[in-house]
């Protein structure tokens, strides 16, 4: 039996870095944020959007680590066989 995506869900992503969940749900301005430019703020605007959502995955259970990041043998093992 196929599984069907609703189309009225949001596509979310999963990222492993607590600060970049907190700086793309709080519009605030910050002074130690004015470093970055509009154009990184497009994930913000898609989240205020309601087109988007950021949530925050553990580190361990990050998949996209087996094509970012050099890993030793168990953890390739166990990144593959979650893929």
């Amino acid at each position: 039996m196929e599984t069907m995506i609703p189309i009225n869900s949001v596509p979310e992503l999963y990222v492993d870095n607590e600060a970049a969940v907190k700086l793309v749900q709080n519009p605030e301005f910050h002074p130690r944020t004015k470093h970055i430019r509009i154009r990184h703020f497009y994930v913000r605007e898609r989240v205020l959007d309601g087109e988007l959502e950021v949530k925050r995955v553990p580190t361990y259970s990050q998949l996209a680590d087996i094509l970012t990041k050099p890993l030793d043998k168990p953890r390739f093992a166990a990144l593959c066989s979650k893929v």
